[in-house]
């Protein structure tokens, strides 16, 4: 959970993020993640978290 606080936020140009957790065998399948809030999505299956440039990077 520590590794997953830690990660930083990944800034998406428009309002849908996909996420696969890196592809391969190590992967998850394709997650569409909407990004309608001013705060971080986090994917389900891997924790990466995501914000809409149109929130910023402040986060």
């Amino acid at each position: 959970m520590e590794r997953i606080a830690a990660a930083p936020v990944t800034v998406v140009a428009g309002r849908v993020a996909m996420c696969d957790g890196g592809g391969g065998a190590l992967g998850h399948p394709l997650e569409f993640i909407k990004l309608d809030a001013p705060y971080p999505a986090v994917c389900k299956y891997c924790g990466a978290k995501f914000i809409s440039a149109e929130w910023g990077s402040g986060h």
